[in-house]
């Protein structure tokens, strides 16, 4: 068809001259090509139908294009599908695995700073003695015993009489430590999706398995010198240890998650990586924007932007109260005081010996 023609035609244009290409192909120097002009080879190769069809038209004085030329010569090299095929995974085995296994160790990370985190703690049991006190009285909620992770989502919402202070703003008043340092990767895991994990790790799976069965259906037919089986052996030598590896770690990542869900839980919710550490991931946000509200309430202060040592030197003032032992009695806002007042002192006097 024309648009295999064309098709053809640009991958084509692309590759090495062909007596080149051909070469590349039999030594299987997989470091010539790229990893896309690979995958276009590899779909550009020409189904049964179409060599069927070619070879019927061949006759006398008949003379074939040259993606035509092209496609059939491809097939003349030994095993020219499972060359493709095989060079192609192992162009993205590295990427697809990488794909995988960094966001497992987020993932466990994550699970162990939700168990081990103190600040966590701490304001699960504020917010468990704050629905108490709220609720004392009621039958059906007061002296609760614990409550659903559900629960923290409404912190946010609820708010004093004059509108100025939440649910959350109390609780997190009575705490100690900082969730933002305790709990760095919940956020990341909160972008993690297991069940899309589990999915690409079994794609690669199958991916692998093909070759090594393409392989050892090859072999015979191959010269046990070939490059191309050297090399191919080499990969689903090294590659399958790996794989394992990965299996292993994706399996121990998912029953951290589902023991991690089960011991806040005790099994009374059922969770996604995204749904459960996106709880906490809001959670560790607005402990950040209280943090900055604070730091931003300090810098308002009266003596910020002040001067703390009096007279002309005040940097040299400040040493002197130091060395006399003075540093641990200073008060802040008494000493800019002092020091706006002995510069007001010396301006007047400047100006007094001026009109003198």
């Amino acid at each position: 068809s024309n648009q295999r023609y064309n098709a053809i035609a640009i991958m084509r244009s692309r590759l090495p001259r062909d007596e080149e290409l051909f070469g590349i192909l039999r030594r299987f120097d997989y470091t010539k090509l790229e990893r896309q002009v690979v995958h276009e080879m590899r779909n550009s190769l020409l189904t049964d139908e179409e060599v069927a069809m070619i070879r019927e038209s061949q006759a006398p004085g008949v003379v074939l294009d040259k993606s035509e030329q092209f496609g059939m010569a491809l097939l003349e090299v030994p095993c020219i599908r499972l060359r493709l095929q095989c060079w192609e995974l192992m162009g993205e085995f590295d990427d697809r695995v990488t794909d995988i296994g960094p966001p497992l160790l987020v993932v466990e990370k994550a699970c162990r700073e939700v168990r081990d985190s103190a600040a966590l703690k701490q304001f699960l049991s504020v917010v468990l003695t704050f629905g108490n006190i709220l609720n004392a009285g009621n039958q059906a909620r007061g002296r609760a015993d614990g409550f659903n992770l559900e629960t923290l989502g409404t912190l946010y919402d609820m708010r004093d009489t004059a509108n100025q202070v939440t649910a959350f703003d109390m609780c997190a008043t009575y705490c100690r430590g900082s969730l933002s340092n305790e709990l760095p990767h919940v956020a990341d895991a909160a972008n993690v999706d297991m069940k899309d994990l589990q999915a690409q790790l079994a794609k690669l799976r199958r991916d692998f398995t093909a070759i090594v069965d393409e392989l050892n259906k090859a072999a015979p037919a191959l010269p046990p010198d070939d490059p191309f089986l050297r090399a191919a052996n080499a990969f689903v030598a090294e590659k399958r240890t790996e794989l394992d590896a990965l299996k292993n770690t994706l399996d121990h990542t998912n029953q951290l998650f589902q023991d991690t869900v089960k011991w806040m839980t005790l099994g009374a919710g059922t969770y996604t990586t995204d749904t459960f550490f996106s709880i906490f991931s809001k959670l560790v946000e607005n402990f950040k924007k209280k943090e900055a509200r604070e730091a931003r309430a300090v810098r308002q202060t009266s003596t910020y932007g002040k001067k703390l040592g009096a007279g002309a030197d005040p940097m040299g003032d400040l040493i002197a109260k130091i060395k006399a032992g003075k540093a641990h009695k200073m008060n802040l806002a008494a000493m800019a005081g002092e020091a706006q007042q002995q510069q007001q002192q010396q301006q007047q006097q400047q100006e007094h010996q001026q009109q003198e």
